[in-house]
């Protein structure tokens, strides 16, 4: 008796230690149970939380105008289907007019503002110039790294050069041509009537005779309008009297401080004072007369952020347009008629081109990655590129046979409800469909003509204007709102030009040159 109840104790010792299964010894110490086979129920593997959709404000201004809010709502709805699933991120993408983002961009980032994204613009306080300076723009190095990788293989490495501050990337270069050559833009219908042969225009001469005789025979026209406080034949980089060029070392504000160069490339990379220099004066000398002689708009100076003056006024005949190759064939569409267009001078490509506009991280970002992984998007995905910029396919827009885009039955130009006119500087622009009456090519050809492009021999170099914020501050004042309006259309009557240099001096010019001239000593030789 007394063996069989040890075999019977033996054999249920046995069968409970085959119930217990592997112990965690036997499985390698792993804290998750081996599932048994037989009848036994698997234990369910813990499953991850799904991320919370991050949310982010995005903002640039419709250089053609602001959606109506119905359009801008279905857009922005329709985009939110894709960067959710994409990269579960809710986008608010606003479109501000140009009036109001040049006076309120910066004022809003400054203010703390919920902005995550935004376009630097190409003047005034929301350039990139003095936003970075002023330490309201957040570094990317790490976040583009990690969460846009495929934007980082698509803008060339030497394009940061001119967005970097302090060995730190502080925003993103439009992917675009920016190679902006200038051109001279005037009505056909009009141009037709004066007895001129269009091949005959080529110099600044030339153009003054042609504004003459639009004076006698339209007196009711503008020969010549502007824009934003110029009439552009003074923009940052073109010499048209001598056919050179200058570099206004990243900056576009106040642009006192510039070198010179030919167009070889050649230069002594001595910082001079723009505002004293043989080209500044004959070009302001000639606005000047032509101002007297009733040739330009004297309305001009307050066409600020108004919209280029072809499509604002059908009374005006002639502006200059300072574009890329791209831009300047859609211009007969955008205008609404067939134009005459003369190119003065090509282009090079820059710093200030560059830094011109550029996509940026403000200091009020609270979502980083997120509006990283837009910006990502704003380079890589041509859906996203063309619903921003065109609208939502066969509402605001048809795609034709050839790839371009025209509006639907019964839009126009004049009532689309969605068209904002920013397709230069959203992201990659090479990703943009082009319109219908444009070469189908154009993109390629243009991307091309970048890679061959002639460069600054400063390209990469920007002038931080940190060490003299304060100075900085006041020249572009002064430069920019007080004196230059009237010198850049002709408007500054005599002694006007001598009291502005005077001004300049007297809020301490010299040290912002030698400035200047020390940063740019300092990285020519670390070159």
């Amino acid at each position: 008796m007394k063996k069989l109840i040890v075999a019977l104790l033996i054999l249920v010792m046995a069968f409970s230690i085959v119930g217990c299964g592997p112990t965690e010894a036997e499985v390698g110490g792993s804290p998750t149970p081996t599932p048994a086979t037989g009848t036994k129920e698997p234990v369910d593997e813990p499953v991850d939380e799904p991320e919370e959709t991050a949310e982010i404000n995005v903002i640039i201004w419709g250089v053609a105008g602001v959606p109506t809010d119905e359009a801008l709502q279905m857009v922005n709805d329709k985009l939110n289907e894709i960067t959710i699933e994409k990269i579960n991120t809710k986008v608010n993408f606003q479109i501000w007019d140009t009036g109001t983002y040049v006076g309120q961009a910066a004022v809003a980032v400054s203010s703390g503002d919920d902005i995550d994204l935004m376009c630097t613009f190409p003047a005034a306080a929301a350039h990139f110039a003095p936003m970075s300076s002023q330490n309201m723009l957040l570094p990317l190095d790490e976040l583009l790294v990690e969460y846009a990788p495929e934007l980082l293989e698509i803008v060339p490495a030497s394009y940061f050069d001119a967005t970097t501050k302090n060995g730190e990337i502080v925003a993103v270069p439009v992917m675009a041509n920016k190679v902006n050559d200038m051109y001279w833009v005037a009505r056909k219908s009009v141009f037709d009537t004066l007895g001129v042969n269009e091949a005959d225009v080529k110099t600044l001469d030339d153009i003054h005779e042609v504004l003459l005789k639009v004076k006698e025979q339209h007196p009711n026209m503008l020969p010549l309008s502007g824009d934003n406080l110029t009439l552009d034949f003074t923009y940052p980089a073109f010499e048209l009297t001598n056919g050179g060029y200058f570099d206004p070392l990243g900056e576009t504000s106040a642009v006192a401080a510039i070198v010179r160069y030919d167009k070889d490339g050649n230069t002594d990379y001595k910082v001079v004072n723009r505002y004293e220099t043989d080209e500044w004066l004959n070009i302001t000398g000639m606005l000047q007369q032509w101002y007297r002689e009733g040739l330009i708009d004297k309305d001009a100076i307050t066409h600020h952020g108004q919209g280029w003056p072809l499509q604002r006024d059908k009374n005006v005949f002639s502006a200059i347009r300072v574009t890329n190759m791209v831009s300047i064939e859609s211009q007969s569409q955008a205008v609404g008629e067939d134009l005459v267009i003369i190119k003065l001078q090509e282009g090079t490509l820059a710093t200030n081109a560059l830094a011109q506009m550029t996509w940026a991280l403000p200091v009020t970002c609270d979502e980083p990655e997120a509006a990283t992984k837009f910006m990502n998007l704003l380079y890589t995905d041509a859906e996203v590129i063309n619903l921003l910029n065109y609208g939502v396919e066969g509402v605001h827009y048809i795609l034709q046979d050839d790839g371009t885009v025209a509006y639907p039955e019964g839009v126009t130009q004049e009532n689309a409800e969605f068209n904002p006119g920013y397709v230069d500087y959203l992201g990659n622009h090479f990703l943009a469909y082009v319109r219908s009456g444009i070469d189908p090519d154009i993109q390629q050809r243009s991307f091309d003509f970048v890679q061959t492009a002639t460069t600054s021999p400063l390209l990469g170099f920007s002038f931080d204007t940190g060490p003299v914020s304060d100075i900085y501050a006041q020249l572009s004042y002064i430069c920019h709102d007080e004196y230059g309006p009237m010198l850049f259309t002709g408007a500054a009557p005599d002694g006007y030009q001598d009291e502005f240099i005077e001004k300049l001096y007297s809020v301490g010019l010299q040290e912002y040159l030698d400035e200047a001239q020390r940063q740019l000593d300092e990285w020519l030789a670390s070159k």
